[in-house]
Formats: structure tokens, sequence, C-alpha cells
């Protein structure tokens, strides 16, 4: 069993194209399992400006925070 990792772009007509040369396996049948993962940019960290003006607080936060913290101690 060999088990293979490539990085492949899938072309304008949503195509994976895959050319996997294989070593001492020549004409059998093969078993293949292909997992597909996005490799997408991970550090990419949500932009929350949007929700600029959409929440309310109604009452002190500054007591709400001072209360919680009294529990912590």
């Amino acid at each position: 069993m060999q088990t293979i990792q490539l990085i492949k772009k899938i072309d304008q007509d949503g195509h994976l194209r895959l050319d996997v040369p294989m070593q001492n396996v020549h004409t059998q049948n093969v078993n293949i399992l292909l997992v597909i993962e996005a490799t997408a940019d991970k550090n990419i960290r949500y932009d929350f400006s949007d929700l600029s003006g959409q929440l309310k607080w109604h009452g002190d936060a500054v007591k709400v925070q001072r209360e919680i913290r009294d529990e912590w101690e």
C-alpha cells in the first residue's frame, strides 16, 4: 500500500486532473481513496465590522463586567 499526498488546483471547468505515477504496480486493479480538503488560508480572521451598530446593550456594561470579575475571585 502506498500513501500519496498531492496538492492540485481545480481547473476553470471545475475538474481535478490527476496524473499519478505508480511504481511497481503494473496492469493490476487498485483501490483508490480520494479525500478532498480545501486548502484555504487558515489564518483568515473574521471581520466583525459588519456587526458594528447591530448589537444593542441595555444596562451598565461596566457594572456587569465588574460583577463577572467578582465571581472569578
